[in-house]
């Protein structure tokens, strides 16, 4: 039986023709070669990325009491891009609190 050389292959048999001469299909990128110790600025990200999951716990929830202007606050808000909603408290709806030491 004579095989045409353009007659498609049956599964399990090979052709060398058809055999890729390299097998690498991933090549790892050089590695940095800086052996210099993490800056201060590299220690206190990798310091607040460990801190993140300790500062969401409800018992590290802390209430700060602004004076400030409606205004700065609003702006201040918006840099910061804080998440939760300001609210705006009237003085004629606020009580005062004094702390008897």
């Amino acid at each position: 039986m004579h095989l045409q050389a353009n007659a498609p292959l049956h599964p399990g048999e090979y052709s060398e023709s058809l055999m890729p001469t390299s097998s690498i299909d991933y090549a790892e990128p050089d590695k940095p070669t800086d052996t210099s110790p993490p800056s201060c600025m590299d220690r206190y990200r990798h310091q607040a990325l460990d801190d993140k999951t300790i500062l969401m716990t409800p018992d590290n929830l802390v209430f700060v009491k602004l004076h400030a202007s409606w205004e700065a606050m609003t702006y201040y808000a918006e840099y910061l891009k804080m998440r939760k909603p300001l609210r705006q408290v009237s003085l004629s709806n606020s009580q005062n609190f004094v702390d008897s030491n």
